[in-house]
């Protein structure tokens, strides 16, 4: 009897033992079902402040065995920099089978005040596997927004508008940052038929700043030059994506002219001092006259003393 029931107690034992290794068999065969972002785009090349733009999420059930099902995505910002254009943050999917990758599209917006960086997207993962367990993971996705810059040209200064070929004449004006992030390689430089000029680098220029400029334009052609000239601005956002804005200016090239000699200086040669012979003219036609008129007197009075003898 004592062997019987000693074997009895061995034989049950050995059932626990292979019960509790099949348990653990069948809990290292069946892992949780994971979802996983495997990439994202977007449909702008960048997404600028104040974007509209719709996202494209990749998600893929990388479970060998389970299916996934009632899925709900929450997508989220610190501070609601980035968020959907309407309705809820938060999607829903009914099923992604296993291995599969399900495409999630959603419009979002970024707000139209963000300085120029990247930003960091909380998603999150409410899902069920083929046993109705609920299961919960989470994520990150970075998204650069770079600032929509504003950038004038302002206090525009030409110290001659019309310079003959060979001469020189400055052209001055500020750079107006109106945008909320900094712009950075602020370079300036004016372009034109019959003119050559050189650059002015400005550096870079904070939010709500100005940077100034000032460029030497010399003349080298007339019949080149078309009555206007252009400045060129160049600068970059916090990624360093170039932009730049142009700005007319009206500059007249005229052909070169010989300088007219100086007289101020040539000696003036002067009347020697003495009578003036217009005067002297004058004087001796009067004293003829006279002269006449007394012969003529005298003659007619001798006539009259004849006459009365």
């Amino acid at each position: 009897m004592k062997t019987i029931k000693r074997t009895k107690k061995i034989l049950a034992i050995m059932m626990c033992m292979v019960m509790l290794l099949g348990f653990s068999v069948i809990a290292s065969a069946e892992t949780t079902p994971r979802l996983i972002i495997t990439g994202f785009t977007t449909d702008k090349d960048e997404v600028k402040s104040g974007d509209t733009f719709e996202m494209t999420i990749s998600i893929q059930n990388v479970s060998k065995k389970s299916d996934i099902s009632n899925i709900k995505v929450t997508l989220s910002t610190a501070n609601n920099e980035i968020v959907p254009a309407s309705g809820s943050s938060t999607m829903y999917i009914e099923k992604i089978a296993k291995e599969e990758t399900y495409e999630l599209k959603v419009t979002m917006k970024a707000g139209a005040d963000l300085a120029s960086k990247p930003y960091v997207m909380d998603v999150k993962f409410s899902y069920e596997d083929r046993y109705g367990s609920p299961i919960e993971d989470a994520t990150t996705l970075v998204i650069p927004v770079v600032q929509n810059q504003r950038v004038s040209v302002g206090s525009l200064d030409v110290q001659s508008q019309a310079i003959m070929e060979g001469d020189e004449t400055d052209v001055s004006f500020t750079v107006n940052n109106q945008g909320r992030g900094e712009i950075y390689n602020v370079n300036a430089k004016i372009v034109g038929d019959g003119v050559e000029a050189t650059n002015s680098f400005v550096g870079n220029v904070t939010s709500g700043g100005t940077g100034y400029v000032d460029i030497t334009v010399t003349a080298i052609d007339y019949t080149a030059a078309t009555g206007t000239v252009q400045a060129i601005i160049t600068f970059e956002d916090s990624v360093g994506n170039e932009s730049q804005i142009t700005q007319d200016i009206a500059l007249e090239v005229l052909a070169y002219e010989e300088p007219v000699e100086d007289i101020g200086a040539m000696d003036i040669i002067e009347e020697p001092a003495g009578v003036n012979p217009a005067v002297i003219a004058v004087v001796a036609v009067v004293v003829i006259i006279i002269v006449a008129v007394v012969i003529k007197k005298r003659k007619q009075k001798k006539e009259e003393e004849q006459d009365e003898i």
